[in-house]
């Protein structure tokens, strides 16, 4: 009887072929298993360097925006402050042409020789020379502001 229960010969041979298949695709598995990590290990890496390139051009592009912007409020501030100097210098000469009677000889001086004709301009002349004084300030930080405004723009 137990001989009868026991698999025939070629069941066994059938058998043991169907169990090296499997142990071959097993096998087969395997491999394609190492071979798909190592090649997500590769894009994860690719995708690490892409996004650092990104990050690196992203920072370098907001920098570049920032000194623009920065370019333009400084140009800003230099047309504001020309802007006002200019009017100053325009009420100045206005005083001036005002205090300074025309029958004199059309000297822009007034009747004494050497002296500045801003010294007469208020009745403390103090006040006066300290405002063109303050003007000239000014004007000579708007030229340097200029000149490092256009060095830092022809770069």
């Amino acid at each position: 009887v137990i001989e009868a229960a026991k698999p025939s010969a070629e069941e066994s041979s059938m058998v043991r072929e169907l169990q090296g298949q499997l142990e071959a695709v097993k096998a087969k598995l395997a491999s394609k298993d190492e071979e798909f990590e190592v090649q997500l290990r590769t894009y994860q890496q690719q995708y690490e360097q892409l996004k650092a390139a990104f990050e690196r051009e992203r920072a370098k592009m907001e920098s570049s925006a920032n000194a623009r912007k920065r370019e333009r409020e400084l140009l800003t501030q230099v047309e504001e402050q020309r802007t006002m100097y200019t009017r100053k210098i325009r009420d100045l000469e206005a005083k001036l042409k005002q205090k300074v009677p025309s029958s004199n000889g059309g000297g822009v001086g007034g009747p004494h020789t050497g002296g500045p004709p801003f010294s007469r301009m208020s009745s403390g002349g103090g006040d006066s020379l300290s405002t063109v004084g303050q003007l000239r300030q000014r004007e000579a930080e708007v030229a340097r502001l200029k000149a490092e405004l256009d060095r830092k723009t022809s770069k």
